[in-house]
């Protein structure tokens, strides 16, 4: 071969790589774009099902009463739907619509198979959350405080209790929840559930006192909370002062 031709086919093939160069940084530009777009497009929707999810909660927050409700129950499963197919991975949706069922469930006549319905409907969407969400102590609490409503007691209650408070002791707003659904449910606990809230009260005691003793005194649980602090006089006292102000004593 020529020794002239060599630069002319060494310039061709530097000529195609370019080509080839420019068409590989086209690419990787173009997915570049691509992923860009699709992550502007997630937040969009993210923020548009935000949006649903809010007006939402407007719509449950201003029902008036249950004469309304089902004209409000049909809006807010139409916007809470939307929300969860535009943000399908947001657990928060399914847990505003159980809230939702859950306080039009207050509004019905106790024991009614009406309240009993949209309990059961708020539990499990409470429960899908949880499958999203599985260490998140609010959302088994809630779980519980629906089970404690439906009267749902035993070994599956006490299971989840003692797996909320796991997660929750560290928590202050997860701990007052657990504090107050354990001193409301005491009465109908097994053994071993007692004992779960038990661990549970003396973990509150050292960590929030004021709140477990005013719940205590305000859910009339007085003597579930004496032997636990019986050790400590300035609990003691502290304990004794609020069951006198409660009762107009001071």
């Amino acid at each position: 071969m020529p020794t002239e031709a060599i630069p002319s086919i060494t310039a061709t093939a530097a000529r195609r790589g370019e080509r080839g160069g420019g068409r590989s940084h086209r690419g990787r530009y173009g997915t570049l774009l691509g992923l860009v777009c699709l992550a502007c497009l997630w937040s969009l929707a993210s923020g548009v099902a935000s949006l649903v999810a809010w007006q939402a909660g407007r719509v449950s927050a201003d029902a008036p009463a249950l004469v309304a409700a089902g004209a409000q129950e049909r809006a807010i499963r139409r916007l809470l739907a939307s929300a969860r197919r535009l943000d399908p991975g947001n657990p928060r949706y399914a847990d505003q619509f159980a809230l939702h069922l859950e306080r039009l469930a207050g509004q019905t006549p106790p024991r009614s198979d009406l309240e009993r319905g949209l309990l059961t409907q708020a539990r499990d969407l409470y429960l899908e959350g949880v499958r999203q969400r599985p260490t998140w102590p609010l959302g088994l609490t809630s779980v519980l405080r629906t089970d404690f409503k439906l009267q749902r007691w035993g070994q599956e209650f006490t299971r989840r209790y003692a797996r909320a408070a796991d997660l929750g002791r560290s928590e202050p707003v997860a701990l007052r929840a657990l504090v107050d659904l354990g001193l409301a449910v005491w009465p109908v606990l097994d053994p071993d559930g007692r004992r779960e809230v038990a661990t549970l009260l003396r973990h509150g005691l050292r960590l929030d006192p004021a709140h477990l003793m005013g719940r205590a005194v305000q859910l009339r649980r007085a003597a579930l909370v004496e032997p636990l602090i019986a050790d400590d006089p300035a609990l003691v006292r502290r304990f004794a002062d609020l069951r006198a102000r409660a009762a107009g004593l001071r």
